[in-house]
């Protein structure tokens, strides 16, 4: 699962790259091609991220799960 999900944001971000290009070009008919794949690969990405998140996380019944975020430094 992992995995796909790493595919996934590769695809992403070569859509992304892409879309940027065409853009450049002004060519925004393949620019509106792309972005309506990049946004079918989204729907797919977000399945699968919601997947992870089902499976990894998990609540206490009687309490809630703090995150406490490391300094950047």
């Amino acid at each position: 699962m992992l995995r796909a999900v790493t595919q996934s944001v590769h695809r992403m971000a070569s859509h992304l790259r892409v879309i940027g290009s065409y853009l450049e070009m002004k060519d925004y008919t393949n620019a509106l091609g792309r972005t309506k794949e990049s946004i079918k690969e989204m729907h797919a990405l977000e399945a699968s991220l919601t997947g992870l998140a089902n499976l990894g996380m998990t609540v206490p019944e009687n309490g809630a799960v703090w995150f406490r975020m490391a300094p950047q430094w």
